[in-house]
């Protein structure tokens, strides 16, 4: 699957990356940067052009190795973001550890944020990655009334079917040829 999607990627504008989730059996691999990196260069992506995305649950499991292997696709140009934060209970010392690229905010919280203290756990997460000069995503975006509330805490990338819902190689290469960009920037949306 994924040598069909690094293939699909080159067709994309060079700008835009592949992000890929993987599950904690394919951490616990040994091997798993090695084959990434090879389905990489067999293909001629270039590795700062993918973005692995890991869950917190998935590193608890497998610490060590999942280190090691994000560590050795780190080296080699590929982007590490750590998926859902705030469903965890450590996420801050994970970002510390294994010095995340990229932080993607649990749709959880998105899609309650006039619930409670969302609004306020999403503008903490959102102040955290201009801390660490890291962009942060916010997923599960599916209301106009969310991407403006997003925008106006200062958060400029989401993700969700408001933005565009999941769709064939084919559809998406011409959303992007059309100017749609997949991770959208929500200040051009919301505006």
């Amino acid at each position: 699957m994924l040598a069909q999607a690094c293939r699909t990627a080159l067709t994309w504008p060079r700008e835009t990356r592949l992000s890929i989730n993987v599950a904690p059996v394919q951490l616990k691999d040994p091997w798993f940067a090695s084959r990434i990196l090879s389905h990489l260069k067999r293909a001629g992506l270039d590795p700062s052009r993918l973005i692995v995305e890991v869950t917190e649950s998935t590193i608890i499991q497998e610490f060590e190795s999942a280190s090691a292997n994000l560590q050795s696709l780190q080296n080699s140009g590929v982007r590490i973001a750590l998926d859902d934060f705030g469903k965890g209970y450590s996420s801050l010392s994970y970002l510390h550890k294994l010095k995340f690229n990229h932080i993607k905010i649990d749709s959880s919280f998105v899609m309650a944020l006039q619930e409670g203290e969302n609004r306020k756990i999403v503008a903490a997460v959102l102040g955290l990655g201009k801390a660490l000069e890291m962009p942060v995503t916010a997923e599960g975006i599916e209301t106009v009334l969310n991407a403006e509330e997003l925008r106006d805490l200062g958060c400029e990338f989401g993700q969700g079917n408001l933005i565009g819902r999941p769709m064939p190689a084919g559809a998406t290469r011409q959303m992007m040829r059309d100017g749609f960009v997949i991770d959208q920037d929500l200040r051009k949306l919301a505006s």
